[in-house]
């Protein structure tokens, strides 16, 4: 083991440190994935994140999370004893501190070194080649946080030098060139639209891009400390389209037709600048000509962005209802009747326990297993009725 690594610190989940029985709570929860910590306090100014460069909060905070901190050698010394058991795979939370970057990769190299179990992380990135880096390192997934919708939303929230555009683009070139590996982290409750959230949605799907969407979380300490949460009746109606998103473009390929084949197989291969380049932000609305099939100069590619047709907004472009024909889908149905909709979404084996639910509730906004019974058929008769 490298001694200059093996006595740094690094933050562990309170429940990942638990299952590695380096810290003793209470907890019905459970994850078969790591989640660990690489540094404090952000050279950015999220305003709603608790390591932002202002925040007040904790620096052992990182959403509802506690993070405690424990040497590399200990939580690696753990990890090789649980791994391919209770741990099957590891994320690393990486904060943007002066360094981080090349902090990360040497620690990555490490525990790919000692350890057999995959290894993902969500890290600022600002370019292809910080990706190709990476993924040439082995990292198995990248999560990438856009956290806003919509470009005016961005700029009241990141504070930071990227502009909602070019994150954007980045993701979907990341995507293009690492088909399923990569994750956009979407925060709904900043003051989007649903049109908004959905618009992006249709567009990083279309490009073979994963989405973990969260629950906006007021954290004490933090500049959005007092703004109000995302009520959950709109979060769950959210949460429904993008499952139905998800499993429409699973199965559709880039002329629209529907495909019975294994999702591995199923890659995009338009040319992104085909796709993106010709983006127009507008205050709180995304505007592509691709979303206009009149206007597009390739109506084939064009069919791959949803319209929404099925779905009724009101005039603050806010989901209201959804057609009935739509709705008795036999497809549609499942959705409802399964729950898997209400679970929390990203990377594979993500499950990120109670990161933006108080764990004394029992309807939750992102559900960590699959929901109770009753939740799911309450869930479905409000859905249905709307």
């Amino acid at each position: 083991m490298n001694e200059n690594l093996e006595k740094k610190l690094i933050g562990v989940s309170a429940l990942t440190a638990s299952v590695l029985e380096i810290k003793k709570i209470r907890s019905k929860a459970s994850s078969n994935q790591a989640y660990l910590l690489l540094g404090s306090r952000c050279q950015n100014s999220c305003t709603f994140c608790s390591q932002g460069k202002f925040a007040k909060s904790s620096d052992s905070l990182l959403s509802r999370v506690t993070w405690p901190k424990y040497e590399i050698k200990t939580v690696l010394e753990k990890l090789k004893e649980k791994q391919n058991d209770k741990i099957k795979k590891i994320c690393f939370q990486v904060v943007s501190y002066p360094g981080y970057f090349e902090d990360f990769l040497q620690i990555l190299d490490l525990f790919r070194a000692e350890l057999s179990i995959p290894i993902g992380a969500s890290i600022n990135v600002s370019s292809m080649d910080d990706i190709d880096e990476l993924f040439g390192h082995n990292l198995v997934n990248l999560g990438i946080a856009i956290d806003a919708s919509s470009d005016s939303i961005y700029k009241k929230v990141k504070n930071n030098k990227n502009s909602f555009d070019t994150t954007l683009q980045l993701i979907i070139k990341a995507a293009n060139n690492y088909p399923s590996k990569v994750t956009a982290h979407i925060i709904a409750g900043l003051g989007e639209t649903d049109r908004d959230l959905l618009n992006l949605f249709s567009i990083l799907l279309a490009n073979d891009a994963n989405i973990a969407l969260f629950a906006f979380t007021p954290v004490k300490g933090t500049e959005l400390e007092n703004y109000p949460r995302i009520s959950i009746e709109r979060y769950r109606y959210i949460q429904f389209v993008l499952e139905y998103l998800k499993k429409k473009y699973l199965l559709t390929d880039k002329k629209g037709n529907c495909l019975e084949i294994d999702k591995n197989d199923l890659h995009l291969e338009t040319d992104v600048n085909d796709l993106h380049l010709k983006t127009k932000i507008k205050d709180n609305y995304i505007e592509m000509d691709i979303l206009n099939v009149s206007n597009s100069k390739n109506n084939e590619i064009s069919r791959l962005y949803d319209d929404f047709s099925y779905i009724s907004f009101d005039m603050n472009e806010m989901i209201v209802s959804f057609s009935s024909s739509f709705l008795n889908e036999p497809g549609v149905l499942s959705i409802l009747d399964d729950g898997e909709y209400m679970e929390t979404s990203g990377c594979n084996l993500c499950n990120r326990p109670f990161y933006n639910d108080n764990p004394y509730d029992k309807d939750l906004y992102n559900h960590h297993q699959k929901p109770d019974k009753e939740i799911i058929q309450y869930w479905k008769n409000k859905i249905l009725s709307l």
